[in-house]
């Protein structure tokens, strides 16, 4: 997991709370360019961002987790690229988002994703927009 926030280590207990998906967290990445603690909240924390080149060459990671602002999604896109190029999953904890009761759903026009935030009922008949199932 990259990013060391409140939204980050809910997530991360949720991963830890159905162990029966599969999934466990390895660890956190910091943002931050200080000396992170060894652990945040009983997790380990396994550096910076930046090592999460090294980290992938050492270790066998399936997904990686983003929970990072807006401005640092900018910064990092080497790093989604990396994930990309070895084939690794990759999911972005969109919390920078100022919605309150829109619910979220991504789709896709012309190869482009569109994260789309409504508040009416997913079942529409747009031509351009078909709806998932």
């Amino acid at each position: 997991m990259v990013g060391m926030d409140e939204h980050a280590l809910k997530l991360a207990h949720g991963i830890e709370k159905h162990r029966d998906l599969g999934l466990r967290v390895m660890g956190f990445l910091s943002t931050g360019q200080s000396l992170s603690p060894p652990q945040f909240n009983g997790f380990p924390v396994l550096g910076s961002a930046q090592d999460l080149f090294r980290l992938l060459d050492r270790e066998v990671v399936d997904e990686v987790v983003f929970a990072i602002s807006q401005e640092e999604l900018k910064q990092m896109e080497n790093l989604l690229l990396l994930c990309e190029e070895r084939g690794i999953t990759t999911r972005i904890i969109l919390n920078f988002f100022p919605q309150v009761i829109s619910k979220t759903h991504l789709e896709e026009l012309e190869g482009f994703p569109l994260l789309t935030f409504s508040t009416t009922p997913q079942e529409r008949n747009c031509p351009f927009f078909p709806p998932h199932h």
